[in-house]
C-alpha cells in the first residue's frame, strides 16, 4: 500500500513539474491541423522570456498565465484567429504600447509565420508550440520565403 502511495505521489510530482519530454519537432507536429499550426494554441497572449534563452536565434515566449519576473520591457504578441495581432512596441521614452499588426502562416511552409508590423515584415519559424510555450526561431533574411 505504501509503495503504491509513493508511486502515485512521485508520478503526480513528475507530471506537475513538466518532466515529460518530447522533441520540439514532435510537439509541433502533434499540434498541427491539416499541415498547419493549431491556431487554438497560437491565438493567445504571449510574453517573451529571455531568462530561458540559451542563444540569440531562438526566442522563448510564455503564455499569459505564466509567472515571469518583473522586467522593464518584455516583448509581447497577442495573436487573434482572424489573422490580426497586437505587438508590444518598445518606445524610446518608455511609453510602451500595443500596436496593431497581422500574421499568417506561409502556404509553402505552414510552420513559418509572416508577421507584419507597420511597414516591416518578419518571418519566424515556430519550433515549438504547446499550451504554455511558444519557441520561435528567427529566419535569416537570406532564407525568407514568399
Amino acid at each position: 500500500m505504501i509503495r503504491i502511495l509513493v508511486w502515485v505521489l512521485f508520478t503526480l510530482a513528475a507530471l506537475s513539474c513538466g518532466c515529460t519530454s518530447k522533441p520540439a519537432d514532435k510537439i509541433v507536429k502533434d499540434n498541427q491541423q491539416d499541415g498547419g499550426l493549431d491556431t487554438t494554441m497560437l491565438c493567445k497572449h504571449w510574453y517573451h522570456s529571455p531568462e530561458e534563452q540559451v542563444d540569440d536565434v531562438n526566442q522563448i515566449y510564455r503564455a499569459d498565465n505564466s509567472k515571469l519576473p518583473p522586467s522593464r520591457f518584455r516583448m509581447q504578441y497577442i495573436f487573434h484567429d482572424d489573422g490580426t495581432c497586437d505587438w508590444y512596441y518598445l518606445s524610446p521614452d518608455d511609453n510602451h504600447e500595443f500596436k496593431p499588426g497581422s500574421w499568417r502562416a506561409l502556404s509553402n511552409d505552414p510552420l513559418t509565420l509572416e508577421i507584419t508590423k507597420g511597414t516591416s515584415v518578419e518571418n519566424i519559424k515556430v519550433a515549438e508550440l504547446t499550451n504554455d510555450v511558444l519557441r520561435l526561431t528567427q529566419i535569416d533574411t537570406n532564407e525568407k520565403q514568399n
